[in-house]
């Protein structure tokens, strides 16, 4: 089964989206669960990221 790839432009863009919240904010963890299931991944997000 090959493995599913997000583009680099969403990686920028959650990133930067990212750097806008709080570290410790509810926000960050909803915002990566929302892109994760977007593009059928689990938490290995947090590593691409």
């Amino acid at each position: 089964m090959p493995k599913k790839q997000i583009p680099i432009d969403a990686i920028v863009d959650l990133r930067r989206r990212l750097e806008q919240l709080p570290p410790r904010s509810p926000s960050r963890r909803v915002l990566v669960q929302e892109i994760a299931q977007l593009y059928g991944i689990s938490s290995c997000l947090y590593r691409t990221l």
